[in-house]
């Protein structure tokens, strides 16, 4: 009777140990295990202002002429004068420029403007000038010049031709030194002619 009980307590034992077991999923029983995957996000796009490593240079503003000027072809003169942009057109500037040439105790000042390229090359354009000094007077007509393209440096040349026409007032004639009896010299006149010229020099950049 007791050997009977003691075999059914044990057969309960085991099968309620099996029960359990069987309710316990451990960790590599092969269940699958669903892990959430980290969420992914999204980053906005901001327009970002485009930035320059160097700043850019200025565009030119200002430029200095200097240099060596003739008048009526043959008669040296000293040449200076400042120009500037007044418009852009493409890749066609117009450049007034004043300047001042000084001559056999005469100074002309001058205006002229002058169309060419942005980089530099080919200009031309109709010039002025009022003299003033001892025989004051006028001159009008036109340069034609060449100027040398920008580079790293900021100093270059040129060269130009102009072709005006001068008048100057109260003028005396070249006499003869040896007058005749009852001859007596010219009276003063107005001088007209047709001037040509050169100019060579240097201009500077600002």
């Amino acid at each position: 009777m007791l050997k009977a009980t003691l075999i059914r307590a044990l057969a309960l034992a085991l099968t309620a140990a099996t029960f359990a077991r069987a309710q316990t999923t451990p960790a590599d029983s092969g269940t699958p295990i669903f892990v959430q995957p980290p969420q992914q996000q999204t980053q906005e796009l901001v327009p970002s202002t485009p930035q320059t490593l160097w700043p850019q240079p200025a565009p030119e503003q200002f430029t200095v002429w200097g240099g060596l000027s003739s008048e009526v072809l043959i008669l040296p003169e000293l040449f200076a004068a400042v120009s500037a942009p007044v418009l852009n057109v493409g890749q066609t500037r117009l450049n007034l420029r004043a300047g001042m040439e000084v001559f056999y105790g005469l100074i002309a000042l001058n205006a002229e403007a002058l169309i060419g390229g942005n980089g530099g090359g080919l200009y031309g354009g109709p010039s002025t000038a009022l003299m003033l000094g001892a025989n004051s007077g006028w001159a009008a007509g036109g340069v034609l010049g060449y100027r040398s393209r920008p580079s790293q440096s900021r100093l270059g040349f040129f060269a130009e031709s102009k072709l005006r026409y001068l008048v100057l007032r109260n003028v005396t004639p070249i006499s003869s030194p040896l007058l005749l009896p009852g001859q007596t010299p010219s009276a003063p006149a107005d001088l007209r002619l047709l001037s040509p010229g050169l100019r060579l020099g240097v201009t500077y950049r600002f």
